[in-house]
C-alpha cells in the first residue's frame, strides 16, 4: 500500500493533535511518497509515520516509510518517525531538497535517514 502524493501537501497537526499515519492492523502498512515538482513547498508539521515500510509494484521500489522524490523543497517540523519494517529507510530522500527540524526517528529498521543526490538542512533532530 502507498500513499502518493504529486501536488503540494500542507499537513499541519499540533503539538496535542498530530496527524497520524499508522496501520489500523499489527501489519506493516507501505509507505508515504511525496513525489514530483508539482509536491515543491510541501510542509509536514507535527506529524506521525509509524509502522510503516516499503512499497514495491513491479519495477518501482519505495524504500522509505517516509519518500520523497524529485521534490524542490520540502519541509518536515516536529515531527515523528517510528518502527518501520522491511524497507530499508525511515526516511529516503531522492533528487531533492529538504529541511528537518525538531524531528525524532525511532526504532529504524536500517537507516532511519538516507539522502540520495540532494541537500538537507537538520537541526535539532534526534
Amino acid at each position: 500500500m502507498k500513499l502518493l502524493f504529486t501536488n503540494r501537501v500542507t499537513a499541519e497537526g499540533t503539538e496535542t493533535s498530530p496527524i497520524v499515519f499508522s496501520a489500523m492492523t499489527d501489519r506493516p502498512w507501505g509507505a508515504v511518497l511525496l513525489k514530483g515538482g508539482d509536491a515543491e513547498g510541501s510542509v509536514l508539521s507535527h506529524v506521525q509515520v509509524l509502522g510503516g515500510s516499503q512499497y514495491v509494484d513491479g519495477k518501482t521500489l519505495v524504500s522509505g516509510m517516509l519518500s520523497i522524490y524529485e521534490v524542490p523543497s520540502v519541509t518536515l517540523n516536529h515531527c515523528l518517525l517510528a518502527d518501520n519494517h522491511r524497507g530499508d529507510d525511515m526516511l529516503h530522500v531522492a533528487y531533492s531538497r529538504v529541511v528537518i527540524s525538531q524531528c525524532v526517528f525511532k526504532n529504524a529498521n536500517m537507516d532511519a535517514v538516507d539522502l540520495d543526490v540532494s541537500e538537507a538542512k537538520i537541526t535539532d533532530s534526534v
